[in-house]
């Protein structure tokens, strides 16, 4: 099993949703991380490049800095 293969395996298995990104598939989210790697950052900056991406709190896990993405209908 490849790399990318078992992030999505592993992150299945323990969360209720995930959120995917390939840079090379979507080269516009490289710059998700301009402003640092705080949650709030990354995801403040992929929802300015698509508003249509809506985070909500994922309080299975219990913690605020844990967000889910639930992709639109």
């Amino acid at each position: 099993m490849g790399k990318t293969a078992s992030i999505l395996r592993f992150a299945s298995d323990s969360y209720q949703s995930i959120i995917y990104i390939n840079f090379v598939e979507e080269p516009k989210y490289k710059f998700i991380t301009e402003d640092g790697y705080r949650t709030e950052d990354i995801i403040r900056n992929i929802s300015r490049m698509d508003p249509s991406r809506q985070f909500k709190p994922n309080f299975v896990n219990a913690s605020p800095t844990i967000f889910s993405y639930k992709a639109p209908l």
